[in-house]
């Protein structure tokens, strides 16, 4: 894809001259994102498929460390030779003023009695600016179902975002980072609180609801309202005036999913006697049977109107039978003349 805003020109021009990544990122990749295999014989020759060390042992675990390379292996037990392992993860970095998020993904060969062969491919960079714009640059995919269908020998180029790059953009993030500068500003403390960076990055550059609650350190009410914008958008002064007032919202989604009920009984979200309950949990469920009962009368009371349409239609099939009654004295039988006996 050509560039054609002045953005994607500047996202290209800065894509040129990017350096490897370092020994020390394909380590850490290597060792917390890969599987990592003890093979073992049913006499307790254990073969470290990382180094490929071979020891015996007596022990009967799931769980084992190398004696040699230190590595935390799965043990299987099993007369297998060979196992492979792959993963994505990314690289945070910063190159001329723009946000960089450098993509890999890694493959590991393991071979019985040898060291393990690596791979490691780059296959998507994101890029962002200190508006929270972002461009992608990635190799070409081949067409299938599969993510990893990339064509590893084409070049990495302006591409249109899609689902699978940002699911790949999603994988673990090394903690050897760069971050610009209004990111740091904006609240960001080095760690991502169970976000996916590039959606915190954005929410952080674009939205200045999520930057307060950053630089409050509330960082689960953050993740709740990245998650759930709608709450955002219907809570936020709300959850100002409970600020103000001092209250503790200790389960962030039990008391937005409160405030949104109370919008949709009709109560004053600006009120604290309404948005600070002392008992969140009881008065949540009792505003929640109120809503209840409400939508059921309101079922109830539509099912009437649409029956009642039906009352010409009901005499002109029935009327024959009108007047018509069985008694044996204590119990009378009789038809019943009209739509709205029936319902009500």
């Amino acid at each position: 894809m050509k560039p054609r805003t002045k953005y994607q020109k500047q996202v290209v021009t800065s894509n040129k001259g990017l350096r490897p990544i370092k020994g020390a990122q394909m380590q850490w990749a290597f060792r917390e994102c890969l599987d990592h295999y003890a093979f073992q014989l049913k006499h307790g020759q254990t073969t470290c498929m990382d180094c490929g060390h071979t020891w015996t042992t007596d022990e009967d675990a799931d769980k084992c460390v190398c004696p040699k390379c230190k590595a935390k292996l799965e043990v299987q037990r099993t007369k297998r030779q060979k196992a492979m392992s792959s993963t994505y993860f990314s690289v945070l970095t910063e190159r001329k003023g723009l946000q960089l998020m450098r993509a890999y993904q890694m493959k590991a060969y393991y071979r019985k009695g040898q060291t393990a062969d690596i791979y490691c491919w780059e296959v998507a960079r994101y890029w962002m600016n200190e508006k929270g714009k972002v461009e992608v640059m990635a190799r070409k995919r081949t067409m299938g179902i599969y993510m990893d269908t990339f064509c590893y020998d084409s070049d990495i180029e302006l591409r249109k975002d899609n689902t699978t790059y940002q699911h790949i953009a999603s994988f673990p993030v090394c903690p050897d980072m760069k971050v610009i500068p209004q990111i740091w500003r904006n609240g960001f403390d080095g760690a991502f609180h169970g976000i996916e960076p590039l959606t915190l990055f954005k929410a952080m550059l674009t939205d200045h609801r999520i930057e307060t609650m950053m630089k409050q350190c509330r960082y689960g009410h953050v993740r709740h309202f990245i998650d759930h914008p709608r709450h955002l958008e219907t809570c936020w002064n709300a959850y100002k005036i409970a600020n103000r007032n001092h209250y503790l919202i200790t389960d962030i989604g039990k008391w937005a999913d409160y405030i949104c009920m109370l919008v949709e009984m009709g109560k004053d979200i600006r009120s604290p006697h309404y948005i600070c309950p002392d008992n969140l949990e009881a008065e949540h469920d009792r505003i929640s049977e109120k809503i209840r009962a409400k939508k059921e009368k309101e079922r109830t009371e539509e099912e009437i109107r649409k029956a009642l349409k039906n009352e010409d239609k009901f005499k002109e099939m029935k009327s024959r039978f009108f007047g018509l009654m069985f008694t044996d004295g204590n119990i009378v039988v009789r038809m019943l003349e009209s739509v709205r006996e029936h319902v009500l």
